[in-house]
């Protein structure tokens, strides 16, 4: 089956959403291709893994990732599964439980070199149409000399296999 990576991005210097949370960058790609991938046409038995790009530019040595919570709801009314995976390796793994990569480019972000994390890839074994809320929180510079926390969230939607 396809291998996709859900390339997700933060940008320390962006501006606040009205809830005083911040954008979080998204986008699927296959991987090892790189190419960019269509969320609503992923087949069961692929592998999706989750990458964590630092996009702040010259503020990104200043950053750190604290926490990344990944949950899953069903989508489609009458829907009673409610994650792609049967287990949900994702709800909350903390900074040491992501795998930091050299620097790299993305397909969505552009060449980079961004700094890079991995939270892991699971197989998506259950149909249907699959909201997803990501939470990330980040340490970074408040400006002042000190350090400050920050929350980047994003709520896209996935369908894995056929629904009707």
């Amino acid at each position: 089956m396809t291998s996709y990576m859900w390339d997700l991005g933060f940008n320390w210097n962006s501006v606040p959403n009205s809830d005083g949370s911040y954008e979080l960058g998204n986008g699927l790609v296959v991987f090892p291709d790189n190419v960019p991938a269509s969320p609503d046409q992923v087949l069961v038995n692929s592998s999706i893994g989750f990458n964590l790009f630092n996009i702040s530019g010259a503020t990104a040595n200043n950053c750190s990732i604290d926490h990344l919570w990944i949950t899953f709801s069903a989508n489609q009314d009458g829907q009673s599964v409610t994650s792609p995976f049967n287990n949900n390796n994702f709800a909350s793994l903390s900074s040491g439980s992501l795998t930091v990569q050299s620097p790299g480019g993305s397909t969505i972000f552009g060449p980079g070199p961004f700094p890079v994390s991995f939270a892991g890839d699971e197989t998506a074994v259950n149909s249907g149409k699959f909201k997803f809320t990501v939470y990330l929180t980040v340490n970074g510079p408040d400006g002042s000399g000190g350090t400050t926390k920050k929350i980047f969230k994003v709520d896209p939607e996935m369908v894995i296999g056929s629904i009707g």
